[in-house]
């Protein structure tokens, strides 16, 4: 293959910030990198010139893949940071005769496409466009971050075909490290031969060989590190200031007694998966349901919770001051109910969570920055990323998953550039309850984020508290 070891001019089509000059004349040399590039810092452009340069330079197209979620806002960007023409750039996505179309289409040079349509279409894509030679992902630590899934192993096998190689994210140890092995096996695998190897040189192990831990962070951050290239949100905005607070809130006392039938066990099956959280036994979601959707089992007889009685002191403080305010939450009910106490406060509210289409969440996310709505409740799972929400100052979480990625995203949301105000993150817990040590659990996997690259600050959401009996104290020491 032809090396490009320099750029075109700077200025012109190729006019970018320094460092996104610099982000590119990284890529070009290199067939295989990442850009482990915080949120916001604007990994977009360069990848874009990339494929311009893919086009120009090596005569060759390229693919995209990413959430669904990003697929409209990425396809601008290209139109935006390149020559290419809007025929030239398609959406692969639609019925099997509308992919078709797409397919046979000799004029587009940027095949844009979810993570699943990539993965069960990359080989026929291959066959109408032999001459693709880079595969850009986007946020891949959402879509290609186990080993073992059948989508991560047709990646793999797309990398014996595609030559060149850009994943993409701010998150590449998404709570465990060998989230990071499919990024590194595709760049250079001669470092692990295996990802049984990985998982012995990195991974404890108890007698029944599950995962209690992780190990020789320093070796897997100095590999992520020659292979990645990585801003931080303070490296190109400065510091920003982001000040939390907890809000405590009781349980009632028929949601209390109905709790603690389940928090013994509950608690026990979470400190036993608490490297993923994912696969949570019985109990600990019976608990997170009694907290977060007490209607559920009829534990409410129509009153608020703790929670909805806080939420409800925030949403009379938003419509006073006219001011939008974004809400977080893990459970679909929650946040059902959350919309419809902040719709009957007066304030106009959509939803966005896995039920939404992308459709809807996409002119959600327009009329929210447009002003039409003043509040959105979301979960970080699916909002954590592709949104651009910097008009917020007041950032709610009623309750939080087990991945610190989806924390720290979430909070970026309204971080998008400097900001001229601080931002307020008021995180909700119950007393007592298993949301202190959820809290421990996602500070746990950020500290194990911070052990391989040192750039990426540890949360510290445990907060000292004798009500609510937690060790860690939150204030100043807390980053994103």
């Amino acid at each position: 293959m032809q090396k490009i070891n320099h750029l075109p001019p700077k200025h012109g089509v190729w006019d970018l910030r320094d460092y996104q000059v610099e982000d590119l004349a990284f890529y070009i040399p290199n067939e295989r990198v990442a850009n482990l590039s915080d949120p916001g810092t604007g990994k977009t452009p360069s990848v874009c010139k990339l494929f311009q340069f893919v086009w120009e330079y090596l005569n060759g197209r390229s693919i995209w893949s990413m959430p669904k979620s990003l697929l409209g806002k990425n396809r601008d960007e290209i139109l935006q940071f390149t020559d290419f023409q809007p025929e030239e750039v398609a959406i692969l996505d639609g019925t099997p005769k509308q992919r078709e179309k797409i397919l046979t289409n000799k004029d587009i040079k940027v095949f844009l496409m979810g993570f699943k349509r990539f993965g069960d279409d990359w080989e026929r894509i291959l066959q109408f466009h032999p001459d693709i030679k880079l595969h850009a992902v986007d946020e891949i630590h959402l879509g290609f971050g186990g080993h073992n899934s059948q989508r991560t192993q047709s990646l793999y096998r797309s990398s014996r075909k595609i030559e060149r190689f850009l994943p993409m994210t701010g998150t590449l140890i998404n709570g465990r490290l060998d989230s990071a092995y499919p990024t590194l096996h595709i760049i250079e695998p001669r470092y692990y031969f295996s990802w049984q190897a990985f998982q012995n040189y990195h991974a404890y192990f108890d007698e029944w060989g599950a995962i209690i831990g992780w190990k020789n962070h320093d070796r897997l951050g100095r590999i992520i590190e020659r292979h990645s290239i990585r801003r931080t949100f303070e490296e190109i905005f400065g510091e920003q200031e982001v000040v939390y607070e907890h809000r405590t809130c009781e349980m009632s006392p028929r949601q209390r007694k109905a709790y603690i039938e389940f928090e013994k066990e509950g608690l026990l099956e979470l400190e036993e998966d608490f490297l993923d959280g994912s696969s949570a036994g019985v109990h600990a979601i019976r608990c997170r349901q009694i907290m977060a959707n007490p209607e559920k089992f009829d534990l409410t007889k129509g009153e608020p919770t703790g929670k909805d009685e806080q939420l409800l002191i925030d949403i009379a403080d938003h419509k006073n001051t006219g001011e939008p305010l974004l809400i977080f939450g893990v459970f679909d009910l929650e946040l059902r109910r959350t919309v419809d106490l902040c719709r009957k406060m007066g304030l106009r509210t959509e939803l966005i969570n896995g039920t939404i289409s992308a459709k809807k969440r996409a002119e959600i996310d327009v009329k929210f920055r447009q002003g039409k709505l003043d509040c959105v409740a979301a979960s970080a799972e699916t909002a954590s990323v592709g949104y651009n929400w910097a008009h917020i100052d007041h950032t709610i979480f009623l309750s939080i998953d087990y991945k610190d990625s989806n924390f720290v995203q979430a909070v970026r949301r309204a971080i998008r550039g400097k900001r001229k105000r601080p931002l307020r993150v008021s995180i909700y817990q119950y007393a007592r309850s298993m949301d202190q040590r959820i809290f421990q659990v996602v500070d746990a996997k950020s500290d194990s984020q911070n052990k391989v690259d040192g750039s990426y600050k540890k949360l510290n959401l445990s907060k000292t508290n004798a009500e609510v009996n937690v060790e860690t104290p939150i204030g100043a020491d807390m980053f994103i």
